[in-house]
Parts: structure tokens; C-alpha cells; sequence
């Protein structure tokens, strides 16, 4: 990357990317990379996420025992039904999760037939970070749980809004802008559109994983193929024609999982190169 574009007075950095790609999760790393750390206040907001991510994971577990009519303990039955009674949203606003919700949790976890339904889940069984989540139960439950760097990496809460974080490398000051991206209606792209003006490097987020999902709202659209039409028509916008554009391409380890499980070619029938993980990439890219 040229480095003249950048100025002591400051390098506007803007990451974007499609719904669940992972660029929030980039936009962590470069701050915690580059030594801005987390206030307590911002640590309790992300205990609320943690809570609600791992909530949400164990009622992914509890789904697939009921699928597959495997029998729990009596115990087990009880703190199932207590997790699923605690919705998931509610967990967003509190900072401190009540004594039964995290003594269910924890019993729960702790089930020998649940440990092993767990090992045979795949992480794509999950939204983004469950399963990591999953084995940090007993952390998570615990009164004085503080969430450390590496948790909060993990946690997933969907970007809704634009967020700004300031990142000083050497003497150069990085505006770092972490912005929604859906390519709805014409008043979403303006939205997102705004944070182009004046940008130096515009980093795009897509997630190769969503190969083989549509959309929800409209489950004719490919959520990979539209990502690429946004990413053309990024470039061919007048507001980035003098800045950096990083295509990052993210979630490798989920494409590489998943690939023997849902095979390229049923959702792009002209590729032709089996389960190998280096030429599904390279026919996407």
C-alpha cells in the first residue's frame, strides 16, 4: 500500500462488508493489534453479547438433542428448558446473569450426553463464534466473569451503526470507521455511501463461507454473488477513485470445513474442482 496517501494529519481507514462477514471482528483486531484497549464500561456492554452469543449456542444444542430424541438427565431436561426460557434478548441489556440462568447453563454444559452431541457439532452448526463460546461455559457463568480481548473478538452483535475508533501507528493517526453494508434500498447504500467521502483505504469484508447461503429476505440471491456485484460496484463509485481497496476475503477455516459437507459445484455447477479447498478459492476469487 502506498504510504504517501496517508498524512501526519490523519489516514481515514473505512471497513465494510456484507451482513455476517466477519468485518467487525477486523476492526477489533486492528485495535487491539495496535494497543487501544477496552474501557471497563465497553468490557460490560460486551458481557451482555458474550451472554446473549452463549445463550444462543446452547439452544443450538439443545435443538439438535431434540432432533436426534436423545434422552437426558432429569437435572438436564430442567436447565434446558430454564435456558430456553431466558430469551436470548433480554441478555443483550443485563450485565450480570441471574443465579439460576447461569447455574442451569453450567449444569447443562456439564451433561456427559451434551458434551457429546457438542463434539459432533460443526462450528457452521453455529452462528459465528457458539462453539467457542460453548467451552468457556463455566468462565461465562462465573458472578465475577470479565470478558477478556479474546472473547470479545469472538462475540458476535450485528453492526447497525456507523462506530469510529482512532488508532495513532507511528505519526500517522488512522481514522478507523466500522460501517454497515446492505445492499437494499437506495436510502441504505447512501448510508454506507456517506463514509466513502474522502476515505484513504476502503477494506471490504466478505465472508467465503456464505457460498452456500442466500439471503434472507430473498432466497434467490447468493449471498457470495452478491457480495462480488456490491464489491464492482464499490469500485465503480467516483468517491473511492483515489483510495486503497483491500478485498478481504474472510472465514477460511469455516470455507475449509464446510467444503467437504457442501460441495461448491451443487450451488456453482460449472466448478468443477471436487472438495479441494485451494481451487474452490481460487475459482471464487
Amino acid at each position: 500500500m502506498r504510504h504517501d496517501r496517508f498524512t501526519p494529519l490523519g489516514a481515514k481507514v473505512v471497513i465494510c462488508g456484507t451482513s455476517n462477514a466477519g468485518k467487525s471482528t477486523v476492526a477489533k483486531h486492528l485495535r487491539i493489534c495496535h494497543g487501544v484497549p477496552y474501557s471497563p464500561t465497553e468490557r460490560e456492554f460486551f458481557k451482555g453479547v458474550i451472554f446473549s452469543n452463549s445463550i444462543d449456542a446452547l439452544i443450538t444444542v439443545i435443538g439438535s438433542i431434540r432432533r436426534m430424541n436423545l434422552k437426558l438427565s432429569a437435572g438436564s431436561d430442567v436447565n434446558a428448558e430454564t435456558i430456553c426460557s431466558f430469551s436470548a434478548f433480554r441478555t443483550m441489556h443485563i450485565c450480570q446473569l441471574p443465579r439460576n440462568i447461569s447455574d442451569a447453563m453450567l449444569g447443562f454444559s456439564k451433561d456427559p450426553q451434551v458434551k457429546r452431541v457438542i463434539s459432533q457439532l460443526r462450528r457452521s452448526d453455529f452462528n459465528d463464534s457458539g462453539l467457542y463460546f460453548l467451552r468457556s461455559i463455566a468462565q461465562i457463568a462465573s458472578p465475577d466473569y470479565i470478558p477478556s480481548d479474546e472473547d470479545i473478538l469472538h462475540c458476535h452483535t450485528e453492526t447497525r451503526q456507523i462506530s469510529e475508533t482512532r488508532l495513532s501507528i507511528g505519526s500517522i493517526i488512522y481514522k478507523l470507521i466500522d460501517t454497515p453494508m446492505c445492499p437494499g434500498g437506495s436510502d441504505t447504500r447512501e448510508n454506507w455511501q456517506s463514509s466513502f467521502e474522502d476515505v484513504t483505504v476502503l477494506i471490504l469484508v466478505f465472508a467465503l463461507s456464505d457460498y452456500d447461503r442466500m439471503r434472507d429476505d430473498d432466497t434467490s440471491v447468493n449471498r457470495l454473488v452478491e457480495a462480488f456485484m456490491l464489491f464492482e460496484l464499490i469500485c465503480s463509485s467516483p468517491l473511492v477513485k483515489n483510495s486503497g481497496i483491500i478485498l478481504f476475503l474472510n472465514k477460511m477455516d469455516l470455507f475449509r470445513e464446510k467444503l467437504p459437507h457442501s460441495r461448491l459445484d451443487a450451488h456453482f455447477p460449472e466448478y468443477t474442482g471436487g472438495t479441494d479447498v485451494t481451487q474452490a478459492a481460487k475459482y471464487i476469487l
